[in-house]
């Protein structure tokens, strides 16, 4: 529910406050939110890509052998 009202508002805000559709042409607005879109999708996918990586890669095994080899300790 959260997710369609995200939706909805969103495409309120678009057509209404940045005049998406609203022209003949607005090509550079629509370029402009492609952009935008596209930064959005590769920070949240690229982040959860690397907490993956990271959540498979260190194990309580490797994080305990890492801190008893470190000196002082």
């Amino acid at each position: 529910m959260v997710a369609g009202l995200a939706v909805t508002q969103a495409l309120v805000q678009l057509i209404f406050f940045m005049d998406l559709g609203g022209e003949a042409k607005p090509r550079w607005r629509l370029g402009v939110l492609i952009f935008m879109v596209g930064v959005v999708l590769i920070v949240v996918f690229g982040s959860l890509w690397i907490m993956t990586n990271l959540n498979y890669h260190m194990t309580p095994d490797q994080v305990n052998h890492y801190l008893n080899g470190q000196d002082g300790l």
